[in-house]
């Protein structure tokens, strides 16, 4: 079951993390991604993963209160899991062009 399941949990963890600030603040170093309500109840409401590291003793079904009212703090917001993962493939793209060959 891990290996069928692995890949989407990899998926899922590259758009909490990579490409957000290296900041010590959670509420911009980490990404939130709204989804359609029933994958997030799935996950239970992980998708909103910098309230969860803001404030983990928050419990699971709290954090929706909670980015209400972290929501004009947040400084990673994608619009979906797929989003993030074209954010995050441009910015590495893009970095990679200024570098150079």
């Amino acid at each position: 079951l891990r290996i069928v399941g692995e890949p989407f949990q990899h998926f899922i963890r590259m758009a909490e993390h990579i490409g957000c600030p290296l900041v010590p603040s959670m509420l911009l170093n980490t990404r939130t991604t709204p989804v359609w309500a029933p994958l997030c109840w799935l996950a239970w409401n992980m998708p909103l993963h910098a309230e969860h590291h803001a404030a983990s003793s928050v419990p699971f079904h709290a954090l929706p209160a909670l980015h209400r009212e972290l929501a004009p703090h947040l400084g990673t917001v994608s619009k979906g899991y797929l989003s993030a993962e074209v954010q995050i493939v441009r910015s590495a793209l893009a970095a990679r062009a200024m570098s150079g060959p």
